[in-house]
């Protein structure tokens, strides 16, 4: 059964294209992608190091950072993310989660299960080139 049109799948869509050119059929299995949106408030942890994941995390609203924390216990930024950037990916081949991530702002996220990633990609081999770019 179809998924609900949501903009935020547009935004995907518009994030991949800017690097990846996706034809019809790709652009209407990612509008088919269920995704459960959730509001998350400024400074929470979004992804633990440690967390088992299922579901990777698309950045729908505001600004979330990777972050390792240092010796001293102190947040070191490792990376910045954006509206439409998807900064746990690598989740998608990894049992436990090597990074913590939380939001810099109120962030909209937008969690997708892996299965349903996995099937994606599978079905669209090209789209795995345009998540991986």
């Amino acid at each position: 059964m179809p998924t609900a049109h949501h903009p935020h799948h547009d935004l995907m869509i518009s994030k991949l294209e800017l690097s990846f050119p996706l034809n019809s059929e790709e652009k209407q299995a990612l509008l088919e992608l269920p995704i459960q949106i959730v509001d998350v408030k400024s400074h929470q942890d979004i992804v633990k190091m440690g967390d088992k994941p299922s579901q990777c995390c698309l950045l729908l609203g505001g600004f979330s950072c990777v972050y390792k924390l240092t010796r001293e216990g102190r947040r070191q930024i490792m990376t910045m993310h954006i509206p439409g950037d998807i900064p746990d990916l690598q989740s998608l081949h990894l049992e436990v989660a090597d990074i913590n991530i939380a939001s810099i702002s109120a962030c909209k996220v937008g969690y997708i299960q892996h299965k349903d990633l996995h099937r994606l990609c599978e079905r669209f081999p090209r789209l795995t080139s345009a998540f991986w770019r």
